[in-house]
C-alpha cells in the first residue's frame, strides 16, 4: 500500500485492521481528500492506473478523470448529502491509454478529516461486451423490420400506386436506420427527376420555401451521382463529399446519404434515397433497398398490366354506354319535349302563372277531394282595378309588367298549398285549400295589401295599382262554375263598394 500523506500514514499505523482490508481488497480504491489530493491507495490502484512504483503516483487524482466533470459531479453529489455514489466514467492510465471504469465513492470522517474513498473497477470489457450486445439487438431489431416490411408488402395487392409509392418510402427509412428518405421519378429519356415525395418525418423540420416539382439530372449534385453511375452510392461524410452543390436555405441537415437507382428492364425508372443514417452506410442497406423496391415493383408492374386489361375493357365498354346514353338522351328529350307541351298547355303565356283550363281541372279535383273526405274550400278571385286606364296611360307593355308583376306577387303571397291562376284579361282566382274562414280572410287581406304596396317600374316611371276581391266558400254540393258565380258576385260588390277591397261570401241575387 502506497502513502502520500504522513498524517494520513500516522492514522493508518493507529488502525492496522484497516490497512490489512484495504490492501487486500481485490479492487482498486483510492483515498483523497475533498481537493482531490491523493492520500493512500492499495497495490490494485497502482496496478490499475500503471505506475510502477509509489514516488510517480501524481499528487492529485483529478488527472486520471477524461472529463474533469466527472469527478466535480461526485464531491457535489456527495457533498450534497448523499451517503454513497456509483458513476461509471471514462479514466485515464498513466500511459495516456482510456478505459471504462465503475467508481463507487463515499465520505469518511476521520478524526475530523474529511475522505473521500473511491473503488474503482475496470469495466472495460464489459461495456464492450454490452455495445457488442446492443449491436447485436440492433441487427436483429433491423433484420424483423425488414422482414416485417417485406412480409407487409406481400399483402399489399390491391393497394393502389399512391399506397405502394409511400409504404416503400417510409418502409426505406426504417429498415436502413434512416432519419429521412425520398423518392423520384425518371423521365423515359433519364434527363429529369420529378419529385414524388419525401418522408413524413421530414417536413416538421424543413423550412425550405417549396421545393422544385423536377431536376435535371446533368444539374443535380449528389442527388444524380446514382443515376450517373448507375450504382448505387453511398456518401457517409456528406460535409466532404466533392460533387455536392449545397442545400437551400432551410433544408434539413444532411450527414450521411445513399440513394439507390432502381431500374424497369435496362431503364431507371425511380431513384430512392435515405440520410442522416446514426452508423454508416454500408451495402448490406443498399442490398435492402433494392430487395424492398424489387417486391413493389412486381406489385407495380402487375397492378398496370391489370389497368390496361381494363382499360381495354373499359373502353369498349364505353361504347355501348355511348349508344346506350344516346338512345336515352333521345327518349330524355322526347319526355322533355311532352313535359313543356304539359307546361305549354297549363300555363298563361304572358305571366306564367296557370291558365284557365289547369285552373279548373286542379279545382275539380280539389272539390271532389272535398266531397270525399270533408273540409273547407275557399275560392277567392281578384281583378285589377282601373287596368283599362293603366293600359291607356301607360301603353300595353307596361299593362304586360303590371299582369306579370301581380302574378309574382300572388305566387310569393299565397301558401304553397293554394292554387292560382289567371282565369282571363285581368281577372285571376286562386283555390285555398285546407283553411278556414279566418285564414281565408287573413290570406285575402295579406294579398290586398301586398298588392296595394308593390311599385311597377318602367323606366323612370312607377306605377302603382290595387285590386278588388270577391272571397266565398265553395260548398260540397256546388260544382266549380257555381262556386266561381259566386265568388264574381263578391267580387263585383266589392267594384261597387269602391275598390281595393275584399267582399266574402255574397249570395247573388236571382
Amino acid at each position: 500500500m502506497f502513502y502520500l500523506s504522513e498524517k494520513f500514514q500516522k492514522m493508518f499505523a493507529e488502525d492496522g485492521l484497516c490497512k490489512q482490508f484495504i490492501e487486500a481488497s481485490p479492487d482498486a480504491i483510492v483515498i483523497s481528500d475533498m481537493d482531490g489530493v491523493v492520500l493512500a491507495g492499495n497495490s490494485q490502484a497502482v496496478h490499475l492506473f500503471g505506475y510502477g512504483d509509489g514516488n510517480s503516483i501524481p499528487q492529485y487524482v483529478n488527472q486520471h478523470y477524461k472529463r474533469a466533470e466527472d469527478r466535480e459531479q461526485i464531491v457535489a453529489s456527495l457533498s450534497a448529502g448523499d451517503a454513497a455514489l456509483e458513476v461509471e466514467a471514462e479514466m485515464i492510465g498513466c500511459d495516456g491509454s482510456v478505459f471504462w471504469a465503475s467508481i463507487s465513492s463515499s465520505v469518511m470522517d476521520l478524526n475530523g478529516y474529511k475522505l473521500l474513498i473511491s473503488i474503482v473497477r475496470n469495466i472495460s470489457e464489459r461495456r464492450q461486451t454490452e455495445a457488442n450486445l446492443r449491436e447485436s439487438e440492433k441487427v436483429a431489431r433491423l433484420n424483423e423490420i425488414r422482414f416485417q416490411k417485406l412480409y407487409s408488402l406481400a399483402g399489399m395487392a390491391d393497394a393502389d400506386f399512391r399506397q405502394l409509392y409511400d409504404f416503400a418510402l417510409e418502409s426505406a427509412v426504417k429498415i436502413t436506420d434512416s432519419e429521412i428518405g425520398y423518392i423520384y421519378f425518371l423521365n423515359e429519356e433519364e434527363s429529369e427527376l420529378s419529385l414524388y415525395a419525401w418522408s413524413r418525418n421530414v417536413m416538421p423540420h424543413c423550412s425550405v420555401d417549396s421545393f422544385p416539382g423536377s431536376y435535371h439530372v446533368a444539374d443535380a449534385g449528389v442527388w444524380g451521382e446514382s443515376i450517373r453511375q448507375r450504382r448505387p452510392v453511398i456518401i457517409n461524410d456528406y460535409e466532404c463529399c466533392e460533387v455536392k452543390k449545397g442545400l437551400p436555405v432551410g433544408h434539413v441537415p444532411i450527414n450521411r446519404h445513399m440513394n439507390v437507382p432502381f431500374f424497369d428492364d435496362d431503364k431507371i425508372v425511380l431513384l430512392i434515397g435515405v440520410g442522416n443514417k446514426k452508423d454508416e452506410y454500408g451495402d448490406e442497406d443498399a442490398r435492402q433497398l433494392t430487395l424492398l423496391m424489387e417486391g413493389v415493383w412486381n406489385i407495380v408492374r402487375r397492378k398496370k398490366a391489370d389497368e390496361a386489361l381494363l382499360q381495354a375493357y373499359v373502353e369498349m365498354e364505353a361504347k355501348v354506354e355511348e349508344r346506350t346514353l344516346e338512345l336515352k338522351k333521345a327518349l330524355a328529350e322526347q319526355e322533355n319535349m311532352l313535359e313543356e307541351l304539359k307546361r305549354v298547355a297549363s300555363t298563361d303565356y304572358l305571366t306564367g302563372a296557370n291558365n284557365r283550363r289547369y285552373f279548373m281541372e286542379r279545382a275539380e279535383s280539389e272539390l271532389d277531394r272535398l266531397t270525399r273526405y270533408g273540409g273547407e274550400l275557399y275560392l277567392m278571385m281578384l281583378d285589377i282595378d282601373h287596368f283599362k286606364n293603366i293600359n291607356d296611360t301607360y301603353g300595353h307593355s307596361v299593362g304586360d309588367l303590371v299582369l306579370q308583376e301581380l302574378v309574382h306577387c300572388c305566387v310569393s303571397t299565397l301558401r304553397t298549398s293554394d292554387i292560382f291562376g289567371r282565369l282571363g284579361g285581368e281577372e285571376f282566382a286562386a283555390l285555398l285549400v285546407h283553411g278556414s274562414v279566418e285564414s281565408a280572410n287573413y290570406v285575402a287581406e295579406r294579398l290586398r295589401k301586398a298588392i296595394e304596396e308593390l311599385e311597377v317600374r318602367s323606366g323612370d316611371r312607377i306605377v302603382k295599382f290595387t285590386v278588388s276581391i270577391g272571397l266565398t266558400m265553395v260548398c260540397v254540393n256546388d260544382d266549380i262554375e257555381t262556386a266561381l258565380k259566386h265568388a264574381d258576385h263578391c267580387l263585383y260588390q266589392a267594384k261597387a263598394r269602391g275598390r281595393n277591397r275584399i267582399e266574402s261570401y255574397c249570395v247573388p241575387d236571382d
